[in-house]
């Protein structure tokens, strides 16, 4: 199983690659996986585009997650949130 802050700078690294911000903006357990949430923008601005991705709990796989799937919305609806560690949040 791979320990939760390794997967967080896993998906920082990762949203980075992808010209997010320097952190982390939302963690949630999905159970299986962990989904990570970006942010391209300064708060107080829309995030328009934003996709989430997941880190598999059990391989490491990074995959997008997009919300506009019905289902991928309706497993984050109840997911459980997690706190940013510190060193993972985006400082602006």
């Amino acid at each position: 199983m791979l320990d939760f802050n390794t997967a967080c700078e896993m998906a920082k690294k990762n949203l980075v690659k992808q010209e997010y911000k320097n952190g982390i903006d939302g963690i949630y357990d999905l159970g299986d996986k962990w989904l990570f949430f970006g942010r391209m923008f300064d708060i107080g601005v829309p995030d328009y585009g934003n996709t989430p991705i997941t880190i598999d709990k059990d391989t490491g796989e990074i995959a997008d997650y997009p919300l506009s799937d019905v289902d991928n919305f309706d497993r984050y609806y109840v997911a459980e949130e997690i706190r940013i560690p510190k060193e993972f949040e985006i400082v602006d």
